[in-house]
């Protein structure tokens, strides 16, 4: 089934960010065309191509002059630059037309989506509708309260307690969930997701596979807000313990069986006695993945 209208982030935004990315390439490539114009040499080229493909130029100097005079091979090289002079033009010509078309679009969208339906109704009627779509504060207010049950945390890690106040298992996880709450970055902490053991896999994946599903409680449940994205993000703390690394490859072949990739949807950090943690890292990770 696909997403209920009120998941998907406001159509409007989502255009919005796709058109500014290309109408800000596009203004690049307008500026550099205009440049490359600016310096190009005079005249244009007709081509003409004869046996055993052979190509022949001959250079036109203006409007009128349709045969052109024939150019010899040691003018190839400037052939060539009046042959991409010609198609300079005709990109920048297209270039500007569709970032008129851009700009007229966007105007006419911020008018008209159905994202502002809402927007425009008085606040009495606000509190008595349910929008087509979720502003991303409403999205990620009631993402965030989403019922689960989550694991104990016994002994000395009931020290361990991050910013939003939840206690976690290691130092390291109380730096990635201060990062994520710095960053207005929603979480669920350990949230369990289902994971179907496929056929052949690995005997090191037995102690957390029951019979065909295991649940896996990644350390953090992430959402961009942005994009709507979900993201499971693991810390592998100890992959210098030999035995700890093969249960953390075994563990990831199995969320790449059940359609979770890095980079996709799925975050890795990892760190050993002698590479700690780094919370710059980290914060990349988070500006990569879910801002």
């Amino acid at each position: 089934m696909g997403k209920k209208l009120e998941d998907i982030s406001p159509l409007s935004q989502q255009i919005e960010e796709l058109l500014n990315q290309r109408a800000s390439d596009l203004l690049a490539l307008i500026e550099t065309k205009e440049h490359a114009l600016k310096n190009a040499p005079s005249g244009s080229v007709r081509i003409v191509q004869r046996r055993n493909n052979v190509l022949q130029f001959y250079k036109k100097t203006n409007p009128g002059d349709y045969q052109g005079t024939y150019m010899p091979r040691e003018d190839d090289a400037l052939a060539r630059h009046l042959i991409q002079k010609d198609y300079d033009q005709r990109a920048l010509e297209k270039a500007k037309r569709e970032l008129q078309l851009i700009q007229h679009f966007q105007t006419s969208l911020q008018k008209n989506s159905v994202d502002t339906a809402f927007v425009a109704l008085d606040s009495t009627r606000k509190t008595l509708v349910t929008p087509a779509t979720l502003t991303d504060t409403q999205y990620a207010e009631r993402w965030q309260k989403v019922p689960y049950h989550q694991t104990k945390i016994h002994g000395d890690n009931k020290k361990l307690r991050t910013d939003n106040g939840d206690l976690v298992r290691s130092k390291s996880e109380v730096i990635i969930a201060n990062a994520l709450k710095n960053n207005n970055v929603p979480y669920r902490y350990e949230f369990p997701l289902v994971i179907e053991r496929k056929e052949g896999d690995s005997e090191n994946t037995a102690s957390f596979v029951n019979d065909d599903y295991c649940e896996f409680h990644p350390d953090f449940y992430c959402l961009n807000v942005r994009t709507r994205q979900e993201y499971a993000w693991e810390h592998f703390g100890m992959m210098d313990d030999p035995e700890y690394a093969a249960r953390a490859v075994a563990k990831l072949s199995l969320y790449s069986a059940n359609g979770y990739f890095p980079g996709k949807n799925l975050i890795i950090s990892m760190e050993s006695k002698s590479t700690q943690i780094d919370s710059l890292e980290i914060n990349r990770l988070i500006n990569e993945y879910l801002k």
